[in-house]
């Protein structure tokens, strides 16, 4: 649901699922980090950052192929 929102570039309803119940209990986990940081790029419109994202964050991103590809696509907006 995160991604989703991200795809569409609803950064409220992405603060607002981040900031709820569920958000705030899966909020240490590592592939919701990743999400996170990417929406973060994304938002702010940065390839750079984005670029940093996918150093830092390989393993979630690649090891799930409808967020790799989700993220290759906001890469590819990006530029």
């Amino acid at each position: 649901m995160l991604m989703c929102k991200v795809m569409i570039n609803n950064k409220e309803d992405f603060q607002s699922l981040l900031n709820g119940k569920f958000g705030l209990k899966f909020s240490s986990d590592s592939h919701i980090a990743s999400i996170k940081a990417v929406a973060e790029a994304h938002f702010s419109a940065s390839i750079v950052s984005l670029s940093q994202v996918f150093l830092n964050f390989h393993e979630e991103i690649n090891g799930d192929e409808v967020v790799k590809s989700h993220t290759k696509l906001l890469y590819d907006q990006l530029l």
